[in-house]
Parts: C-alpha cells; structure tokens; sequence
C-alpha cells in the first residue's frame, strides 16, 4: 500500500471538502490540520504509485494550486491497517456516543447512555462530517419531543443510508420500526457490517433501492435525506408525499452547502404549498453544510 501527500493551503480546505463530498470514488483521500501551522496536509492510499500520482493529477486539475509534486511512500501491511486510526476520534451528543471500535474496551460510556461502535476500515460513515452531524442533531432533537412508547411506534425512514449510522442511531434511540435504503450496493454491505459489530443484526431494515423505489406516500413518520441538494430538490414531492401526515411528522435534509439552502427551502415551500402541507421549517448550520427540518403541523 502506498501514501500520497502534501501539503495545502488552507484556503483550498472547504473546496476541497465540497469537492470530495460530490464526488464519486474518492473515498480513500483525507484532510488534516498540520500541528503549529495554518496549512493542512491532503493524502490518499493507493495499491501502487502510479495509481496515486494519476489520482492526484485529476485533482490538481480541479485546484492548481496543490503542489503538482507530492510525496509518495510505501506503507508496510500494518502501517496501513493503523492509518485510519489517527482520523476517526469518538464524538458525542445528548447521551449517544459514536466511537471507533478499537476504543470499545476503552471508552467510557455514561449509565442510561448508548454508544455506536464503528470499525474505521468500513469505507464511508463515522459521523464526522458535518453534514451527518446536523442529521443526528435533528434526529435527537427530535427524539427529544416524543416519550418512550411513542417512538416504539412511528416509522423511521433513512433516505441514502450510506454506512447506516442514521438508521442505527434511530435504533438505539428506541426507535423500533426503521429503515435505511441506498441506490449503492456496497453501502449496504458496509450497513450490514456495521450492524454487525454493534449486534444490531435483526433490527434494521437496509436494502438497495432508489428514492422513488422506496418512498410510498404516507409511508414514514420521520424521513432522514442526507443527499446533495440538487436531489433533494429533484425528488421533493415524492420525498414530501412520504410522510405521513400528522402531527408527529417530520423531514430532516442535509447534504445542503450553506449558499444552496435558500434554493432548497423555497423549492420545499413551493412543493408544500402545491400538495397543501403545512410546516415549520427551522434551519442549521455546521461549517459550509446546512439542513433544514420540517416539522409537519396538522
């Protein structure tokens, strides 16, 4: 296995982030801040140098700014299996706990709190971007408003599912009726794995499917879309039509960088408006992300 890196100045940080979030198959490249500098260092894991020179020109196409010569070094088998390590740190809010699974022996959970383990070589989803962070903070805000024997009942919806930490979140939350669909196969593998490693096997429901596949009118009580905005805008009156209309009902959205959330909002005010739904809608922002939560009134 080999490592690519270099350093980048940081005002390329959040471009490159936005660029890698839309992106497809870059999930092995990484960002971190270099310790007593304002610069950060970008890197990637690649099984031969060719494959990682050639990545990093496709992405100094994007940003000519990067340095055009990078240093590449072989890492032994085990130098690899650790890499990850150093980039997935638990985190932790209104007692639910997100924590790396080599922590598990380790890491301190409070009583009546819960944790999710996460195993870092599972490709994508541990909770550190914002965009899925301001998806659990509305999941828990929500959770928030309801007792214990009413969530036992209401249909949890997670809408682009990707390593399943919303779905299996919901689930530990007491959340007993949730599912999690994504149009990648390989997601619902890494869902499946996930699941595992918490023992959450027989409790969610993952399965491949496309938004218009999976959402039926009036299906889902609560819908979590961490999707990019121009599919969230795509598919809005279907997404909407999947809620059940009560006052229980609510549709969380992220994916959504801040200069795309006014076009979002409005084209979900539009929608609600045509299929004559009201609802609160309240705002978040977290770095360059946004998401937006409708709380349907009845």
């Amino acid at each position: 296995m080999f490592q690519i890196k270099s350093p980048v100045p940081d005002h390329l940080v959040d471009e490159l982030e936005v660029f890698f979030y839309e992106s497809d198959n870059v999930s092995n490249w990484s960002l971190e801040s270099i310790p007593g500098g304002h610069d950060f260092q970008l890197f990637g894991f690649f099984e031969s140098p060719d494959l990682a020179y050639d990545a990093w020109s496709l992405i100094r196409r994007q940003f000519e700014e990067i340095p055009q010569h990078p240093e590449v070094i072989q890492l032994p088998d085990r130098d690899w299996k650790e890499a990850y390590k150093d980039h997935f740190k638990p985190w932790s809010s209104k007692g639910l706990h997100w924590v790396p699974l080599w922590e598990r022996g380790s890491y301190f959970v409070p009583r009546d709190e819960v944790a999710l383990y996460l195993d870092p070589g599972m490709a994508f989803g541990t909770g550190n971007h914002e965009t899925t962070r301001l998806c659990v903070e509305g999941l828990l805000n929500f959770r928030s408003l309801i007792c214990d024997a009413e969530a036992e009942t209401l249909k949890v919806v997670d809408a682009g599912c990707g390593s399943g930490i919303l779905s299996l979140s919901a689930w530990l939350l007491g959340f007993r009726d949730v599912e999690g669909f994504d149009i990648d196969d390989d997601s619902i593998r890494v869902c499946h794995q996930n699941a595992a490693v918490n023992e959450l096997e027989k409790t969610v429901l993952f399965f491949q499917g496309d938004l218009s596949e999976a959402i039926f009118p009036g299906k889902a009580d609560l819908i979590l879309a961490n999707i990019l905005a121009n599919v969230l805008i795509e598919n809005r009156e279907c997404i909407l039509r999947g809620l059940n209309l009560s006052s229980s009902s609510c549709l969380i959205l992220s994916g959504i960088l801040n200069h795309e959330v006014n076009a979002v909002e409005a084209a979900y005010r539009e929608t609600l408006n045509q299929l004559e739904i009201q609802a609160h809608i309240t705002g978040m922002q977290m770095g360059q992300w946004a998401a937006l939560y409708l709380q349907i009134s009845v």
